[in-house]
């Protein structure tokens, strides 16, 4: 699997693999295709001669599981007072934080963006005051995740309906931020279909008939389903969570309510927002890879410090 992208298949890796595969099952070779193992995870696709040629995407590495779904284990992270992250609880007992909405969001791999080299750009923060971001310590191990995750958020709003955007980042420490993936909500549809949801994945029920208002400075509890993904968060890095208002993402463009609030994220006992993500070790590179030849994982200036101390340890 590879973040954000259609074109993939073009890749030597996993050209490879499906000649392999049509091989063995469509023309009968003796090629042991059977005995691959039943998930390959290609990670951090990279361009090795730039311009854009898919026949030039190498990845990093290749993990492999046995079965599909990958049993991964629901990672919880905290958003904390002051913009941290962590794995503790909040423990105030009343606490929040506030952006202004509807100040333009940054365009991520927008495709008239592309650069020479094949790979995205991710704008800067248009705006400080519409947007907050929550932060973990530096990593003292890495972190990998695969597949989905969810923001499980107390919001509050002026208005009566407001539009949310999660990005997920990694801010490295030689001072970039990577970009990673990205969810949306509109918080009047925020109704789930209880049956399917679980703690990775709020399973929306978008019908008419599900649409509820806002109650103008409610604190309501709305999960924002993050699209699926995999990465690993190096040792050192910390792992970001930005909110604010939606934004051009490769071919994806919003036409998100235009009604101005002030949108609050509650961070306190009786309202804990929070990150909740599938973790599972798998093997990796090491070193950080290369910003200015990442598939549609772009890098931007880092334009806030990371909290002080050590960051979150892998679940038990």
């Amino acid at each position: 699997s590879s973040n954000g992208d259609h074109h993939t298949d073009s890749a030597p890796f996993i050209r490879e693999t499906m000649k392999r595969f049509y091989a063995r099952f469509l023309k009968g070779e003796s090629n042991g295709f059977e005995h691959t193992p039943r998930v390959l995870l290609a990670q951090e696709m990279q361009w090795m001669n730039g311009g854009g040629d898919y026949g030039q995407l190498r990845p990093s590495a290749v993990a492999s599981f046995d079965r599909l779904p990958v049993r991964v284990t629901p990672m919880t992270l905290w958003l904390q007072p002051g913009g941290g992250l962590g794995d503790a609880p909040p423990q105030a007992e009343r606490q929040s934080a506030s952006y202004r909405y509807p100040l333009p969001g940054a365009d991520a791999n927008h495709p008239d963006a592309d650069t020479e080299s094949g790979a995205g750009q991710w704008m800067a923060s248009p705006a400080g005051q519409g947007l907050l971001r929550f932060t973990t310590a530096p990593l003292p191990r890495a972190l990998s995740f695969y597949g989905e995750a969810s923001l499980d958020l107390w919001l509050s709003a002026t208005a009566g309906d407001t539009d949310v955007q999660v990005t997920v980042s990694e801010v490295r420490p030689d001072g970039q931020e990577m970009f990673v993936q990205r969810g949306w909500l509109r918080a009047s549809m925020r109704a789930l279909d209880g049956q399917r949801s679980t703690a990775l994945r709020p399973w929306g029920d978008f019908t008419e008939a599900a649409v509820r208002p806002l109650r103008p400075g409610e604190p309501t509890l709305m999960r924002v389903e993050i699209q699926k993904f995999a990465h690993v968060f190096r040792a050192g890095s910390s792992l970001r969570v930005t909110l604010d208002t939606p934004s051009q993402t490769g071919y994806w463009a919003f036409d998100h309510l235009s009604t101005p609030s002030t949108n609050t994220v509650w961070l306190d006992r009786s309202r804990p927002s929070k990150i909740v993500l599938g973790h599972i070790a798998y093997a990796h590179e090491r070193q950080l890879p290369d910003c200015r030849r990442m598939l549609r994982q772009p890098c931007r200036p880092n334009e806030e410090a990371v909290p002080s101390g050590v960051g979150p340890l892998p679940p038990l």
